[in-house]
């Protein structure tokens, strides 16, 4: 076989050495999934009914930090319900023993426990059952 006979067989394979690029792996490991990156809301039901619609901009914009050392940080956004509230607040947050299906928050002295229905890389929802009213509520929080 001559060198000309090599030429386009190398081009070729060079061609789709540069055209595969390695994708990147996505984990299913909810500690993973939970602290790459900020969560939004999406989506709110309470009692099964949407309550989502009714929130405020100055709601709808607030985000979530889950980091890997078990601190969240809760940001007002762009937007803040109350000009005098911070702007941040941290808490914490914890899956209850190897259940990474159930996890619980802090801020502030206050906790709550709330169980991971869904959780992907561009997905999170969870439910709890809201202290105050006693009704179950969900949440859709997005990337």
């Amino acid at each position: 076989m001559t060198v000309k006979h090599l030429v386009i067989p190398m081009i070729l394979l060079m061609a789709s050495l540069v055209a595969c690029k390695k994708e990147a792996a996505v984990s299913t490991d909810n500690s993973v999934l939970l602290t790459t990156g900020l969560w939004k809301r999406t989506g709110e039901t309470t009692g099964g009914k949407d309550t989502f619609t009714a929130l405020g901009a100055c709601d709808k914009d607030n985000t979530y930090l889950f980091a890997t050392d078990g601190k969240v940080t809760f940001d007002e956004g762009a937007t803040k319900c109350d000009a005098i509230d911070p702007q941040t607040t941290t808490g914490t947050w914890a899956f209850v023993g190897t259940d990474k299906t159930k996890m619980i928050l802090t801020e502030s002295g206050f906790a709550l426990t709330v169980t991971i229905t869904q959780l992907d890389a561009s997905v999170m929802k969870w439910s709890y059952t809201n202290p105050f009213t006693n009704e179950l509520q969900t949440q859709s929080l997005g990337r």
